[in-house]
C-alpha cells in the first residue's frame, strides 16, 4: 500500500509535475518545428518532379503506339446493320428546322433542345447508362477541370491553336495549369485514376457528363464559344494481355445496344493511318444522317483503345 505523500514532500511532486509539463511543451514545440521543415521540404520535392514532368511528359506523348492488328471477332463485327426506314415524309435538316424558329449567327450563343428531343435525348443517356451498370461498369463522377502539365486551356488538338482556347489566371503562381474537359472526357477518367493503382482489373467506369471543344479562333477566347453538350462515355483499365478480349467484349455490346434502338447505324474501323498518335485501334459507330443517303460519326463514344502508361494498358 503507497502512503500519502507528507506536506513536506508536496512542493517537490509539485516541481517535477511542472518540470514535466514543461519538457513535454518543448518536445510539442520541436515536433512542430520538424514537421513545419518537412512540409517545406515536400513542397520543394513536388515542385522539382512538376518541373521534371514539364520536361518529360510532352516528349512521352510523341512516341506513338503500335499498331493493334484486329482480331477476327472484331472484323466481323464492322458491318452495317437495319434496315433503311421509309418515311411518308421528307427528313429536314435539324439546322433548317431550328432555323424557322431562331436567327442563326456566325456568334458565341447557347441552344437548348426542348419537348420531345430533350426528352429523346434524355432518354438516351439513361439507356446506355444503364446497359453500362448491367455488363459491370462502375458510375463515376469525375471533375470538369483536370490539372495537365502540358497544355493549358481547352482543346483537342495542342498543336492546333485554332482549336484549344487558354485558361489563364492573372496571377498565376507556377506549377500546373488548369484544362477545361467536362467529366465525360478522356482526361477526366485518366486524372481520377492519376497516382492509383486499381487492384481489381479490368476496372470498368462510366459517366453521364458534359464534353467541352473549343471550335474557335483562339483570338477569341471564351466559355460562350465552346462546343457544349451531354455525353455518355465508358472507360476501361485492363492488364495488356486483357485488352483485345475487353474491346470485343465491349463492341459487341455496344453494338446489341444500337440494334435494341432499331436505328441504322454501322461499324467501321479505322485505317492504320488514320489512327492518332496515342491511337492503336479504333472502331468508329456511325449512324445514319438525316437524309438516309449517308452516314455520319455518331455523337456516343467510339471505342478507342490505347495504351496511357508503360505499365498498363486503358481501354475507352
Amino acid at each position: 500500500m503507497c502512503p500519502f505523500p507528507s506536506s513536506r514532500h508536496i512542493p517537490a511532486a509539485l516541481a517535477d509535475c511542472w518540470k514535466t509539463s514543461s519538457e513535454e511543451q518543448s518536445s510539442e514545440s520541436e515536433l512542430k518545428a520538424q514537421l513545419q521543415t518537412h512540409y517545406v521540404t515536400e513542397r520543394e520535392v513536388k515542385q522539382s518532379l512538376y518541373a521534371k514532368e514539364e520536361e518529360i511528359i510532352p516528349l512521352l506523348l510523341r512516341l506513338p503506339n503500335f499498331v493493334q492488328a484486329p482480331s477476327k471477332t472484331i472484323k466481323s463485327q464492322c458491318s452495317e446493320y437495319s434496315s433503311r426506314p421509309t418515311f411518308p415524309f421528307h427528313p429536314t435538316s435539324h439546322v433548317d428546322i431550328g432555323g424557322a424558329d431562331i436567327i442563326l449567327r456566325h456568334e458565341p450563343r447557347l441552344c437548348y433542345l426542348k419537348g420531345a428531343t430533350a426528352l429523346l435525348h434524355l432518354q438516351l443517356c439513361r439507356f446506355f447508362s444503364e446497359r453500362l451498370l448491367a455488363l459491370g461498369s462502375t458510375p463515376l463522377s469525375g471533375p470538369d477541370w483536370v490539372v495537365d502539365t502540358v497544355l493549358e486551356g481547352c482543346g483537342t488538338d495542342p498543336n492546333n491553336l485554332d482549336h484549344t482556347m487558354a485558361i489563364e489566371n492573372k496571377e498565376h503562381g507556377g506549377g500546373h495549369h488548369m484544362h477545361l474537359v467536362g467529366s465525360s472526357a478522356l482526361d477526366s477518367f485518366a486524372g481520377y485514376l492519376t497516382r492509383r493503382q486499381p487492384k481489381d482489373v479490368p476496372a470498368r467506369f462510366h459517366t453521364v457528363g458534359r464534353r467541352y471543344i473549343a471550335k474557335c479562333d483562339a483570338r477569341l477566347p471564351g466559355l460562350f464559344s465552346l462546343t457544349q453538350s451531354t455525353k455518355v462515355a465508358a472507360f476501361v483499365a485492363c492488364r495488356r494481355q486483357q485488352l483485345m478480349p475487353t474491346f470485343e467484349e465491349l463492341l459487341v455490346a455496344v453494338k446489341q445496344w444500337y440494334q435494341e434502338l432499331e436505328m441504322p447505324f454501322r461499324l467501321v474501323l479505322a485505317e492504320p493511318p488514320e489512327l492518332s498518335l496515342i491511337e492503336s485501334l479504333r472502331v468508329s459507330i456511325e449512324h445514319e444522317v438525316h437524309d438516309g443517303r449517308e452516314f455520319g460519326e455518331s455523337v456516343f463514344p467510339a471505342l478507342l483503345p490505347f495504351q496511357a502508361e508503360l505499365e498498363g494498358t486503358f481501354l475507352r
